[in-house]
């Protein structure tokens, strides 16, 4: 299973453009799914989707969501519960 975040800076929100489309596009060649749902950068002008959680294993991910942390950044944390099975010998 592969699970990648970050503050990728390609806000699924707006229209997409050209750029977001190859990103969408090579998320796609690799069998990759962002999954984050809501806006995780809120400010009074603007409400941004650029705070990404990234599987190939969508099916185990049972929730995501944002926590508010804007007294310590501008960007609010991601959060994602992911079911996985551990082998135990």
């Amino acid at each position: 299973m592969i699970a990648l975040t970050g503050d990728i800076n390609f806000d699924l929100i707006i229209h997409p453009d050209s750029l977001l489309t190859r990103y969408s596009n090579t998320l796609d060649m690799f069998a990759l799914e962002q999954i984050v749902t809501k806006p995780g950068r809120v400010t009074r002008t603007s409400r941004t989707l650029i705070d990404h959680i990234i599987t190939n294993y969508p099916m185990r991910i049972s929730a995501t969501d944002v926590v508010a942390t804007s007294i310590v950044t501008d960007h609010d944390a991601l959060l994602a519960c992911i079911n996985v099975r551990v082998n135990q010998y």
